[in-house]
């Protein structure tokens, strides 16, 4: 079902006006799949966290700080999936290294096909602009 699940997701990515359908085929099917739970590894990227900050500042139209970055990597199916906080803005991810260009005029030549939404606003946040950009920190 692992291959069935990743993709199946990529053809929602790929067909979908908003992301309704590919987040909740996501959290229903792919992170339950326990191999893609275990193929997928902490690793960060200066490269997705600087588009994804670019996109959301783009939709936004203001600068945001960044917060809490967090990223999985799924080496085995080129898929990354995870997150964090831009602004007041909790962010997804969900991006494949194998797809080839859909959003490359709105999202630049290096991105191939990331997806993030501005789910939710929350209250409170440091006021740094891209303060936590460093991705994933080992614990203290």
């Amino acid at each position: 079902m692992t291959k069935q699940h990743i993709n199946r997701l990529k053809e929602l990515l790929l067909a979908s006006k908003d992301l309704t359908e590919p987040m909740d085929y996501f959290l229903q099917h792919v992170i339950t799949d326990a191999e893609i739970v275990r193929a997928s590894q902490p690793a960060a990227s200066a490269m997705l966290l600087h588009v994804i900050l670019e996109l959301v500042e783009r939709h936004c139209g203001q600068e945001v700080f960044v917060l809490a970055p967090f990223f999985l990597h799924a080496a085995a199916y080129q898929f990354w999936h995870g997150g964090c906080h831009l602004g007041g803005y909790v962010t997804h991810l969900l991006y494949f290294d194998d797809v080839k260009p859909a959003c490359s005029r709105s999202c630049g030549p290096r991105m191939r096909a990331a997806w993030t939404t501005c789910a939710s606003r929350s209250s409170s946040g440091p006021s740094a602009r891209r303060e936590a950009e460093r991705g994933p920190q080992p614990a203290a």
